[in-house]
């Protein structure tokens, strides 16, 4: 797997990035400092939140606040063999010979029963890649760095009833299938955001 994919330790550690703010500049949007030294439910949803950061500084300093999304490579590894939130499911961990296997990428993707990409998600991205019958698990681990490596994460954060993620299955939904569609996302009129714009996003949602 690339480095995109990190080991179960690799995603204790957190990570810290900071939304371009070209796409709100183009759109005239005001850009306010905030600063703050304690992670309350306001502080996090000017983090954490796709409002927050349309009213907020995206160039900000996130470093003190934590809104505990976990990365792609931790539902890749651990979250895994854990097992997803429902109502997806990874799949059996059954490899191609019919055999029982205990790492994820040895998981016969197509005849494990997991929850498909297509089911959730708009299936054909701008990318013109396919994921429609792909597995949710198998888009993460055969495509990282993608904007369809981070919807899988997202899409299974905001279903896992984390305290401090604050983003919806809903919202990750839309976020991509517009991108996917149209090649932006708009999270609000006469503002877009385009494919890295909204990896950036995700990222800083994630630790």
């Amino acid at each position: 797997m690339s480095k995109d994919v990190k080991t179960d330790t690799e995603i204790k550690s957190s990570s810290k990035v900071n939304l371009s703010r070209r796409k709100l500049a183009k759109a005239g949007v005001g850009v306010v400092p905030v600063i703050m030294t304690l992670t309350s439910r306001p502080v996090l949803g000017a983090y954490c939140s796709v409002s927050g950061m349309l009213s907020g500084n995206l160039s900000r300093d996130t470093s003190q606040v934590h809104c505990e999304g976990f990365s792609p490579g931790y539902w890749g590894n651990l979250g895994a063999k854990l097992g997803y939130p429902a109502p997806y499911f990874e799949g059996n961990f059954i490899d191609k010979n019919g055999n029982a296997c205990t790492h994820p990428k040895d998981i016969d993707y197509q005849n494990s029963g997991g929850t498909k990409f297509g089911d959730v998600f708009v299936g054909i991205g701008l990318d013109g890649i396919d994921h429609t019958n792909e597995t949710l698990l198998e888009v993460v681990w055969k495509y990282p760095g993608s904007l369809a490596f981070y919807a899988v994460a997202h899409l299974l954060n905001a279903a896992s009833g984390i305290p401090t993620y604050l983003l919806t299955e809903a919202q990750i939904i839309d976020m991509y299938d517009q991108w996917a569609t149209n090649g932006f996302y708009e999270p609000a009129p006469g503002v877009t955001w385009d494919e890295q714009d909204i990896k950036d996003f995700l990222e800083q949602t994630q630790h």
